[in-house]
């Protein structure tokens, strides 16, 4: 099947971007005339050829991969297109010779097709790949001024944009280092017909393709993950900052943890997740969706507007006006249970726990752990009480030391986050919010004393749980907080179980 279509929109640099979206927003045509040589540019045609386009009632499956084969399945999408530099009056601009730079929106292009040659102006029976779409997609077609391969305007010493400047940094159009066009771009765009992909599940958030340790392939991006027929979610644990949610339809990868910044209101474990939605982020190479949405089938959807009856002193809500959710027609039922059977545990054996691809795949996930071994020895090197370990004075010394001794747990760790340290069969592993979740005191049978500095100390006996059960973490600190990173290239990766009962702390 092959549809046109023409996305009108000149402008300078700086504004084009901002209208490229209004129009968008708008699904109308924007000009703003541009000045220069280019004035007569109006957009570009753009054509598709691909056998389905998709739709919300049928979309296209989620592409996990770069393919060569034309068509668009979960190994890859790649369509041919057909470009044109257009004229106000709808004709072919001939005298375009140039590069335009191609983008998918939501998704990735190869690398090797993001940019077009267009001659006389005019590119046919282009192929593009790309990968990662989800939902509503277009195809961008946009004038940056990209200069061919090979070729760098920004130290070629010529006035490639005819503003008396040369070179970076003399010319500010080079923006900064690295920059390889002097602003010579119209920033004109043309768009292509939508195609519609399926949403993406937990397993497509996690799981990279490139890389069997690295961030989520959707990091930066909004997302929102829907139960549906094959796709079964359910609150695994709730925790004080959010919950985690499970595909109990997945083996791996089916996990992930929903960053609420606070205490999630009437989210228990076991409840049937409908939907999901959030902006994906790797907090210290944790996967986690951030300033979430959720809707719990048979309860009131999370951003549901609360109207008060005004006349009740009691401030009860109108019933009527209640948000509340219902996914059964995704699964094809007129009847959907409010609940969801919770996967068995993941046993985490010794080999497991050192084995960086493995515990990827059970991030977020519901895992057992046995034979515990609890720190005998705290330390609090919070010396001025800030709550926090000043980087560079005794604090972090003393911090260091600590964490050189395996069965060492430093105080304020435990006092802000619940976190202790244990060993089980020579590897870490840190367990958090125990005393929370059960009431269970690490520090119970345990001496206090105080180091020579006057640092308060507890000292205590061999003591070994027999059973820790929670939700898995996992944390690299010497990733940037909010930077996706690679764990298998970073030398301190930690692993941390939040537990959800008491009855997960076994002694």
């Amino acid at each position: 099947m092959e549809t046109s279509f023409m996305h009108k929109l000149t402008s300078r640099k700086p504004l084009g971007l901002l209208l490229a979206l209004l129009c968008a927003t708008l699904m109308s045509a924007c000009v703003e005339q541009s000045e220069g040589p280019a004035r007569d540019l109006a957009g570009f045609g753009v054509s598709v050829t691909v056998a389905d386009f998709g739709s919300a009632d049928s979309p296209l499956p989620f592409p996990q991969a770069f393919s060569d084969t034309l068509g668009c399945t979960i190994g890859g999408c790649t369509i041919t297109m057909d470009i044109k530099a257009l004229r106000p009056d709808g004709s072919v601009k001939t005298d375009f010779d140039g590069n335009v730079e191609l983008r998918v929106v939501p998704g990735e292009v190869h690398l090797d097709d993001q940019v077009v040659k267009l001659v006389g102006g005019i590119a046919m029976g282009v192929q593009v790949r790309f990968r990662y779409s989800y939902g509503p997609t277009r195809i961008w077609i946009e004038d940056t001024g990209i200069p061919a391969a090979g070729v760098d305007e920004c130290k070629d010493g010529l006035d490639n944009d005819g503003n008396g400047l040369i070179d970076f940094p003399r010319d500010t159009s080079c923006g900064e280092h690295g920059d390889r066009d002097e602003g010579t771009g119209t920033y004109v765009t043309g768009v292509s017909p939508q195609l519609y992909f399926e949403l993406p599940t937990i397993s497509s958030v996690q799981k990279n393709p490139d890389s069997t340790t690295g961030p989520s392939p959707l990091s930066g991006q909004y997302v929102e993950i829907q139960g549906r027929t094959g796709h079964d979610l359910v609150v695994s644990n709730v925790v004080g900052t959010g919950f985690y949610v499970t595909d109990v339809s997945e083996q791996s990868y089916n996990s992930i943890f929903v960053f609420n910044f606070s205490f999630p209101e009437d989210v228990v474990i076991g409840d049937r997740v409908c939907e999901v939605g959030g902006g994906v982020v790797e907090f210290n190479a944790l996967t986690q969706m951030q300033f979430p949405s959720w809707g719990i089938q048979g309860k009131l959807r999370s951003n549901a507007e609360r109207v008060p009856t005004p006349e009740d002193e009691d401030d009860k809500l109108i019933t009527d006006k209640l948000d509340i959710v219902n996914c059964a027609d995704r699964y094809g039922v007129d009847k959907l249970s409010k609940t969801v059977e919770m996967p068995d545990p993941v046993l985490l054996t010794s080999g497991l726990i050192v084995d960086l691809p493995a515990m990827e795949r059970l991030e977020g996930s519901v895992v057992t752990i046995e034979n515990v071994q609890l720190s005998t020895y705290f330390v609090n090197c919070d010396d001025n009480g800030s709550g926090r370990i000043e980087s560079g004075t005794d604090e972090s010394v003393c911090r260091s030391d600590c964490n050189g001794n395996p069965f060492c747990t430093e105080l304020s760790s435990l006092y802000g986050y619940d976190q202790w340290r244990g060993r089980v069969q020579g590897s870490e592993i840190s367990v958090s919010s125990t005393q929370l979740v059960s009431g269970f005191d690490v520090l119970a049978g345990c001496t206090e004393g105080q180091t020579k500095e006057g640092r308060l100390t507890y000292s205590c006996p061999p003591r070994t749980l027999k059973r820790v059960t929670g939700s898995l973490r996992q944390i690299v600190p010497t990733c940037d907080k909010f930077l996706p990173c690679d764990p298998a290239q970073e030398s301190i990766v930690l692993f941390i179980i939040d537990p959800r009962f008491a009855s997960d702390i076994i002694e």
